[in-house]
C-alpha cells in the first residue's frame, strides 16, 4: 500500500495536525546548526581516526573513545570529571530540557556510559553550540 493510500486512511484530524508541522519550517539559526553540526562531526572522527586508527595503529573504536574524552575535557573547561564539575559544565547539561538540577545532570552524565560510543559523541556534540564545536576543533587542531 502506498504511503497515499495510507495517509487517506486517517483522521482528518491527524493529517491536520500533522501537515500543520509542514507549513511551519524550522529558524534559519536551527538549520545551519544541524548543518554544521554534521559537517564538525565528521571533521572531528577523521582526525581522530587518523590520529588514533592510522597513525598509532590502535584498535577502532579508540579514536570515538578519545574524542569523546576529549569533548568531555573541553565540557568541564579542562578540569578532569574525577575531581570536580565546572559551571561550564552546568550550563551546557542543562540545554537538554529534561534536565533541571545538579543532580539530574549528573545522574545523566553518568548514565551515558551505557550507550555505544558514537551515541554518546553524537549527544556530547549535540550539547554544544556550532561556535563551541569550532573552538573544541581549533584546539584540538591547536594540540596536534
Amino acid at each position: 500500500m502506498d504511503i497515499d493510500k495510507r495517509i487517506q486512511k486517517l483522521p482528518t484530524e491527524l493529517v491536520k495536525h500533522i501537515l500543520s508541522y509542514s507549513y511551519s519550517p524550522q529558524p534559519r539559526y536551527l538549520l545551519n546548526d544541524i548543518t554544521t553540526y554534521l559537517e564538525q562531526r565528521d571533521t572531528l572522527y577523521k582526525m581522530y581516526y587518523k590520529m588514533w586508527i592510522q597513525d598509532w595503529g590502535e584498535p577502532e573504536p579508540e579514536d570515538k573513545a578519545w574524542l569523546a574524552n576529549d569533548i568531555i575535557r573541553y565540557i568541564n573547561d579542562y578540569e578532569a570529571t574525577f575531581f570536580s564539575y565546572t559551571d561550564k559544565f552546568f550550563e551546557i547539561f542543562f540545554r537538554n530540557p529534561m534536565l533541571k538540577n545538579d543532580v539530574s545532570v549528573l545522574k545523566y552524565f553518568k548514565s551515558l556510559d551505557r550507550y555505544y560510543i558514537e551515541t554518546q559523541v553524537n549527544i556530547l556534540l549535540g550539547l554544544l553550540l556550532p561556535l563551541e564545536r569550532e573552538i573544541l576543533i581549533c584546539s584540538l587542531l591547536k594540540n596536534e
